[in-house]
């Protein structure tokens, strides 16, 4: 599994996960993805599910990211123990809702994590607990995930909470809190992009770009203008998006035949 926070000069691509089967994620795997984020917060993928997800990508050598709907401690605390090796956590707004995220995901004493030996994550009590609640706490990722103006103008202090591995900027909700729904390349949404990667720049901190283009080369493009944004992990696509337009694809020839075979 590759540690896609580690190396500061690697690139690094992922993709969301929103079908809830594990045969979706080792395909994803046998195509060169580097992690997937597998997303609790739209869709039917529910804790049941997670579990085997993760162990899909574990098994897949892809690094598994799980976005919880919610900034919710027990929701965050299920998710790490079942062996996710990292949180996105949605509706970032202030500083106290980063802070919030990572009491959550980090064991005492950076943070309020519930302790108990007897899960999934710590290899079910066979690992030494204080050993495995350190590393846990250098290893777990927490990613902020920042949708709407006021965490945009908020950012400012956002990013100063310690404890925070990496942010993302939601374009599309971003877009919606902005006036101009789905438009996710105006002017307006360009301009929140560029603030918060100059704050993003003075920090030194992880901006994970999100792409989704439907062409190769509308996610190049896209990819590159994130890449001179100061990221270099990226997200483009969603499962669903992929799978459509596979079956879109070769609907057309199909249609294209029909109409071949009546003329």
């Amino acid at each position: 599994m590759i540690p896609i926070f580690a190396d500061k000069n690697s690139v690094h691509l992922g993709t969301w996960v929103q079908i809830n089967n594990a045969e979706v994620i080792e395909m994803i795997g046998t195509s060169d993805f580097d992690f997937i984020v597998i997303d609790m917060e739209h869709g039917n993928i529910w804790l049941e599910s997670v579990e085997h997800l993760i162990r899909a990508a574990e098994n897949s050598n892809l690094y598994p990211i799980v976005r919880v709907p919610e900034n919710n401690a027990s929701l965050i605390l299920k998710v790490l123990d079942l062996g996710a090796k990292g949180i996105l956590v949605p509706h970032i707004s202030s500083k106290e809702d980063a802070e919030k995220a990572v009491k959550a995901a980090k064991y005492s004493p950076l943070g309020e994590r519930g302790s108990c030996p007897c899960i999934r994550a710590g290899r079910h009590m066979v690992e030494n607990w204080s050993s495995f609640s350190r590393k846990s706490n250098e290893e777990v990722k927490v990613i902020l995930l920042i949708e709407g103006e006021e965490g945009v103008a908020n950012f400012h202090e956002i990013v100063t909470i310690p404890g925070v591995d990496a942010y993302m900027i939601g374009p599309f909700d971003l877009s919606v809190s902005l006036g101009v729904p789905g438009e996710v390349s105006h002017p307006l949404v360009e301009q929140k992009f560029k603030e918060v990667s100059e704050i993003i720049r003075k920090y030194n901190k992880e901006l994970i770009g999100v792409d989704f283009s439907a062409n190769e080369s509308d996610i190049i493009y896209n990819l590159q203008k994130w890449r001179e944004r100061g990221s270099r992990i990226f997200m483009t696509g969603i499962d669903k998006w992929i799978f459509s337009k596979a079956v879109k694809t070769t609907s057309s020839v199909i249609n294209k035949l029909r109409g071949e075979i009546k003329a």
